[in-house]
């Protein structure tokens, strides 16, 4: 059929430092292998057809989707695909392993991919597969050595010198993985969670939440942030007319939620700090957007800087010579970053009005770092992302909290309406996200997640 059909092929392979088996199990695994496709939007098994093989549907630009068949054929030393994407468009891809010569571990990766199809789309054909063929590539590296790692973690609890390792890699390739995804100016990776089905995957998020949600009785990632939020703000005690700071709002929809959610009484006053630049302008430009549509809304008071007061910021909002006092100090899933939530608890004491409550969504442990065993500390150590001043058990958390003059302390466990249901979520959006859900898995059975409250004296 030249010069009408033509053919391209292209030649991709990298090495990966795991044994021959373990990268083939991944490849025989047709479904995983699947779901590492950049372009998959969904995918079934054919029914009443052959049973290797699969209805696909892809994402192309513009919001556009096609649907094509794949078969699958595992052999000894890799995996043969097959695709009939229609007019006059197939697709053959071998993948196979090979061992490299002079490791005792690791193996060449090899795919090679041949297409037929019209001379007039050829040139988007074979530019959107090379792009996303080498990005699969990447996908499927990472993939095989994070499993492979992952499936360590039984030493967990054995061998502390693994678990540094196990966490060490795996958090590594998480990190590199999102890293080299995120091109936005906000560094607004959390939009795609954001994103529900059937949205413009190219227009922002109608919300931009940042927490790992309440999931009861919820699958849907925004509802489950709101969710949080508002159990917060029932902890917090918020009345009508009440002077309210928001601590760590991210780009602010928790400020947005305070102005104008019908279940949540709106405050007097409201003022928010994040320590980010591009969160503190980014919640600026929405709240002055929602207040060009609604003239009745107030205007919050926003300051860039961390939670925590330092000298030399007066105009901080914790700040011992600003007099401003707040009736509901809130802190959403952020407080275990502070240096230190002590500190800020302290703080924030000062500036309640009497009466006023504090109520943060924040994460503590079963045991005080002392007590808790050599694995979960090298868990935390190598995650770093609490810092050592703050891995307090709950009761510690109860103690610190009555010890410095709060009142009413009360600390709810809601452990198992949050982890669960944010890894099931992370794990459903593919590869990357995979990944630090399965860290977060490791996290998540360490770890408590509660709304502790206190307030100040009458």
């Amino acid at each position: 059929m030249w010069p009408f059909i033509l053919t391209k092929t292209f030649f991709t392979s990298r090495q990966v430092a795991v044994s021959q088996r373990d990268a083939l199990d991944i490849l025989h695994d047709v479904p995983a292998f699947i779901r590492l496709g950049p372009l998959v939007k969904s995918y079934a098994l054919e029914e009443g057809g052959n049973p290797c093989t699969y209805k696909i549907v892809d994402r192309l630009k513009m919001g556009l989707t096609t649907t094509f068949r794949a078969t699958f054929t595992t052999c000894d030393d890799g995996l043969d695909v097959e695709v009939n994407a229609g007019a006059w468009t197939r697709l053959r891809t071998e993948y196979r392993v090979r061992p490299t010569q002079g490791h005792e571990l690791g193996v060449l990766m090899i795919e090679h991919v041949t297409v037929y199809g019209l001379f007039c789309f050829m040139p988007f054909i074979y530019a959107t597969l090379t792009k996303s063929h080498l990005e699969g590539q990447e996908r499927l590296s990472i993939f095989v050595l994070t499993i492979v790692l992952l499936h360590l973690s039984y030493y967990l609890n054995v061998v502390p010198a693994y678990a540094f390792y196990v966490v060490a890699i795996a958090s590594l390739l998480a990190f590199i993985f999102f890293a080299n995804k995120r091109s936005d100016p906000y560094g607004t990776f959390h939009h795609s969670l954001n994103r529900l089905p059937g949205e413009d995957p190219d227009a922002p998020p109608k919300t931009e939440w940042l927490n790992m949600g309440y999931w009861k009785n919820t699958s849907v990632f925004p509802e489950a942030c709101q969710a949080l939020a508002l159990k917060l703000i029932r902890a917090a005690d918020s009345q009508a007319g009440g002077r309210i700071l928001d601590v760590g709002h991210g780009s602010g929809e928790s400020l947005i939620l305070l102005l104008s959610h019908p279940d949540v009484p709106r405050p007097s006053k409201l003022s928010g700090i994040t320590s980010l630049p591009a969160h503190h302008q980014r919640s600026r430009d929405r709240i002055a957007s929602m207040r060009l549509r609604n003239s009745g809304i107030i205007e919050p008071k926003l300051y860039l800087g961390d939670a925590v007061y330092r000298l030399g910021r007066e105009d901080h909002p914790l700040s011992p010579n600003n007099a401003d006092m707040y009736d509901s100090i809130l802190a959403l899933d952020c407080a275990y970053h502070f240096h230190t939530r002590r500190d800020f608890l302290r703080q924030s004491l000062s500036h309640l009005a009497p009466g006023g409550r504090i109520a943060l969504a924040d994460i503590c442990f079963p045991m005080s770092w002392k007590t808790m065993s050599l694995g979960t500390r090298a868990l935390l150590t190598i995650l770093n992302v609490i810092p050592k001043e703050n891995i307090v058990s709950l009761d510690e958390y109860e103690a610190d909290m009555r010890n410095m003059g709060y009142m009413d302390v009360k600390i709810e466990d809601i452990s198992e309406e949050v982890f669960p249901g944010f890894i099931r979520f992370l794990k459903s959006r593919g590869c990357g996200w995979w990944i630090f859900g399965r860290v977060m898995s490791e996290f998540a059975g360490r770890a408590r997640f509660v709304v502790a409250s206190g307030c100040a004296a009458a």
